[in-house]
């Protein structure tokens, strides 16, 4: 059920505790459907405590089953509390073909909840996609929060980021240019992917070379496009020298390498 492996200080952050309460199980209830889920009669409400004080960690096959108690996605877990657009129904479990099967009550869902489910898929697609998943990781290791999936055009991958929208933009390809004497890292932006966001991702992600990601706010990259232009470019250097010997451009990008901390987290609005 647990790994005591590691620091307890260094265990990921995890939002179990705040969707059992939002399902309104207490650590016994959702020790019983846990132990049910993996066919066993040692896991007690002090097993579920212990997880979600981050006194022991916990095994895949544990958040698994705990997600499936729960009816999220295992990545939702790790990633955010849970909101008001989220079902608070419970759900009950079933064995159908010796699969365990969760399903929502009542059997006549309306269209709202119907619509809400989807959007759920859809957001665990996206966080299972593997071009999102370093992102995903390093901003968790820097306190960061992963909100809902925007119900908006999907043309981009995006994320929410301590409420900040952002893109996330993936290269593998290390190049050097002419009169250049240093690799760079292109990537290509379009204006109106920009218009959209707040901040963009660049995930750097060469095969034979250390990967990096740089987090970098709209403002910075305003200044690439000008007057009608559709498309800018990036180029990341692959390693870190003085600005003045930058050809490709002019402008100290290492500032904003894992800069999460340009992402602070936004304010609630009052009601």
């Amino acid at each position: 059920m647990t790994s005591r492996v590691g620091n307890p200080a260094r265990r990921r952050r995890h939002f179990i505790r705040e969707w059992r309460e939002f399902r309104s199980l207490t650590q016994r209830q959702l020790a019983d459907l846990v132990g049910k889920i993996l066919d066993r009669d040692d896991i007690h409400g002090g097993s579920i405590s212990r997880i979600e004080n981050r006194e022991t960690g916990y095994t895949q096959d544990s958040l698994e089953a705990i997600a499936d108690a729960l009816g999220v996605h295992p990545g939702v877990l790790l990633m955010r509390p849970p909101s008001k657009s989220d079902s608070a129904k419970l759900r009950t479990y079933r064995e159908t073909n010796g699969r365990s099967e969760f399903r929502s009550l009542p059997n006549s869902v309306p269209a709202s909840h119907q619509n809400e489910t989807r959007l759920r898929a859809r957001e665990a697609d996206i966080f299972a996609q593997d071009d999102l998943q370093p992102v995903i990781r390093r901003a968790l290791a820097a306190s960061c929060t992963i909100g809902d999936v925007p119900t908006r055009d999907r043309r981009i991958n995006s994320l929410l980021i301590n409420g900040y929208l952002c893109s996330v933009l993936r290269s593998t390809k290390a190049k050097r240019y002419p009169g250049s004497h240093r690799e760079y890292i292109h990537f290509s932006l379009k204006r109106t992917v920009l218009q959209e966001v707040e901040a963009v991702i660049f995930y750097c992600a060469p095969p034979t070379l250390q990967n990096r990601i740089f987090v970098m706010p709209r403002k910075v990259l305003l200044p690439l496009f000008k007057g009608t232009t559709l498309r800018g470019s990036v180029y990341l250097p692959t390693e870190r020298l003085p600005t003045y010997r930058n050809h490709r451009p002019r402008v100290d990008y290492w500032e904003y390498e894992d800069a999460w901390d340009r992402l602070k987290p936004k304010k609630q609005s009052a009601r």
